[in-house]
C-alpha cells in the first residue's frame, strides 16, 4: 500500500503539485544552463577556496599559538631548572664549608683523641686530652624551597625526585645532630662547673662507677660526620642531574627555535676535592647505579634520516 493511498485526497492533491513545481525547476535549470551561468560558476568557485583559505589560516593560527606556547614552556623550564641549580649547589658549598671548617677536624680529633686514651688504658699509662665543647651553631639551609622547585616547576622524574626529598631528610637530621650535640655540651660544661669532675666517661662513652655505658656523645660525632656527608653528595648529585636535564631542554630549544637561550648553571668542586671534603661515591652504590636513565628516543626527522639511509642505501659518512 502507498502513501498516496492512504493519504487524505487534499494532501494528494498537494504533493502532486509540488512533484509538478520540482519537475519544471529541473527542466528549466537543464534548458537554459543555469549552472554555466558565469555568476554561478563564481559563486561556486569561491566558496571551497574561501574555505580552504578559512581552514588554512585557522591551522596556521593553531601552529603559531603552539609554538609560542613550547616556546614560553621550555624558557620557564631552562629558568626554573637554573635557580634549582644554584639552590643545590649553594646548599652543597655551605655543606662543604661547615664539614671543612668544624665536623672534619671534630670527627678526626675524637677518633685520635678516643685511640689514644684505649693505647693509654692498654699501656696502663695516664692519659691527657682537651674535650672540644665547642657548640656549632645550625644553619638554615633553602631545601624546602629546592623541593617545592623541583616538584612543581622541573619536569624531571626518577633520581632527581628522589634525591631532593632523601636531601630534605638528611638536612633535617643534621640539624637536629648539631642541636642534640650542642644541648649535650653545654650539659658537660655545667657538670664541670658544679662538680669540679671531667667528662671524659660520657665524652668518650666509657663505663662509669656502676659499668654503666653512655655513648651518646660518641653516636653523635659519628652521626655528624656521616649525615654531612650524606647532605654533600645529595646536594651536589641533585646539582649535576638538574644540569643534565637543563642542557637537554637548552638543546630542544636551540633545535625548536634556532636561537641561544642563557646557558645551564655549572659547578666546580675540584679545590675541596683535592681537599679530601667530598665523600667517596663508592658508598653511595645504590645512589648511582640504582636509576636507569631512558635516553629520548629519536625525533620526527631522525627518524626519516633513518629511514631514507636504508630505503637507499646511502652511506652515513
Amino acid at each position: 500500500m502507498g502513501t498516496s493511498d492512504i493519504a487524505p485526497p487534499g494532501m494528494r492533491s498537494m504533493f502532486t503539485e509540488l512533484a509538478n513545481t520540482w519537475s519544471d525547476i529541473s527542466q528549466f535549470v537543464i534548458d537554459s544552463k543555469f549552472l554555466n551561468a558565469p555568476f554561478v560558476a563564481g559563486i561556486f568557485g569561491a566558496i571551497p577556496g574561501a574555505l580552504f583559505g578559512a581552514w588554512a589560516g585557522a591551522r596556521a593560527a593553531r601552529k603559531i599559538a603552539e609554538r609560542t606556547k613550547l616556546k614560553v614552556e621550555l624558557s620557564e623550564e631552562l629558568k626554573n631548572t637554573n635557580k634549582a641549580i644554584v639552590i643545590a649547589f649553594s646548599i652543597c658549598n655551605k655543606l662543604i664549608g661547615l664539614k671543612g671548617q668544624h665536623v672534619h677536624r671534630l670527627k678526626e680529633e675524637f677518633d685520635a683523641a678516643k685511640l689514644a686514651l684505649e693505647e693509654a688504658v692498654r699501656r696502663g699509662g695516664r692519659f691527657e686530652f682537651i674535650a672540644d665543647l665547642r657548640t656549632l651553631t645550625p644553619d638554615s639551609f633553602p631545601v624546602r624551597a629546592l623541593e617545592n622547585l623541583v616538584f612543581e616547576k622541573v619536569s624531571v622524574g626518577g633520581r632527581p625526585l628522589a634525591m631532593v626529598s632523601t636531601l630534605v631528610s638528611s638536612v633535617e637530621g643534621l640539624q637536629l645532630v648539631l642541636t642534640s650535640r650542642n644541648d649535650l655540651v653545654e650539659k658537660f660544661k655545667q657538670s664541670q662547673r658544679t662538680s669540679g669532675k671531667g667528662v671524659e666517661k660520657l665524652y668518650f662513652g666509657l663505663p662509669d662507677e656502676s659499668g654503666h655505658v653512655d655513648e651518646t656523645y660518641p653516636d653523635l660525632v659519628a652521626a655528624l660526620s656521616s649525615i654531612t656527608d650524606d647532605c654533600i653528595y645529595f646536594s651536589k648529585t641533585l646539582g649535576e642531574d638538574l644540569g643534565r636535564h637543563g642542557k637537554r631542554m637548552r638543546e630542544r630549544f636551540i633545535t625548536k627555535f634556532g636561537e641561544v637561550p642563557p646557558r645551564v648553571s655549572e659547578a666546580n668542586f675540584e679545590k675541596s676535592e683535592k681537599r679530601g671534603l667530598l665523600p667517596p661515591v663508592e658508598n653511595y652504590t645504590d645512589w648511582e647505579t640504582g636509576f636507569m636513565e631512558i635516553a629520548p628516543g629519536p625525533t620526527r626527522w631522525q627518524r626519516l634520516y633513518r629511514y631514507l639511509h636504508g630505503v637507499l642505501g646511502l652511506s652515513k659518512d
